[in-house]
C-alpha cells in the first residue's frame, strides 16, 4: 500500500499532535512507565511552532482520503566529529493497525528524499535502550540503519 505522503503545514499541528500522543502513550506502555505527560493543546502549539520554523520537517502518511496513518519527523543536525550536515529523525510512528504495509518504508524514503534535496550526507536517529529485538528495531535495520554506538540520553531541566 504506498499511502499519500505531504509534507505538513502548521495547520496539520493538531492532526500530528494527536498522533505524537498515540505514539507516545504506545511507547510508555511498551516499558510499563507513565513518566510523560501528554496535554494535547501543549503539544498542538509545539508542533504549529516547529513547522512554522521551517527548520523542522514533518511528513504526514494518510489514506487517499485523508486518514492520517503515520508520520515522520526530520530535522538538520550538525556536530564537531562530523564536517557535512546530517538529518536526524525524531519521530517515526505508523498506527499499529497500519504496520507491515510499507507506510514505515515510504516515510523513510521521503525522509531520504529530503535529506538529499539539503544535501546532508546521512540520517541518524536514537532508538531507546527499551527498543526490543525484532519490531522497530529490525525494520531499521532492514532498511539499512547500521549500529552508530553510544546511547539515547537526557537531562530534564
Amino acid at each position: 500500500m504506498k499511502p499519500d505522503i505531504r509534507r505538513a503545514v502548521p495547520d496539520d499541528a493538531r492532526q500530528v499532535a494527536v498522533l505524537a500522543g498515540e505514539a507516545l502513550n504506545e511507547m510508555m506502555s511498551m516499558i510499563g512507565k507513565s513518566g510523560f505527560r501528554f496535554r494535547l493543546a501543549e503539544m498542538i502549539a509545539e508542533r504549529a511552532a516547529f513547522l512554522e520554523c521551517g527548520e523542522y520537517a514533518i511528513y504526514i502518511a494518510s489514506t487517499p482520503r485523508g486518514h492520517p496513518l503515520g508520520f515522520l519527523t526530520l530535522f538538520e543536525s550538525q556536530a564537531n566529529h562530523i564536517s557535512d550536515p546530517f538529518g536526524t529523525v525524531a519521530e517515526l510512528y505508523v498506527r499499529p493497525e497500519y504496520r507491515r504495509r510499507g507506510i514505515g518504508h515510504w516515510l523513510l524514503e521521503q525522509a531520504k528524499s529530503h535529506a538529499r534535496s539539503h544535501r546532508w550526507t546521512s540520517l541518524q536517529l536514537a532508538m531507546p535502550a527499551s527498543v526490543q529485538p525484532g519490531g522497530a528495531l529490525a525494520f531499521f535495520e532492514r532498511k539499512r540503519f547500521a549500529d552508530a554506538g553510544g546511547r539515547k540520553m537526557k537531562l530534564a531541566l
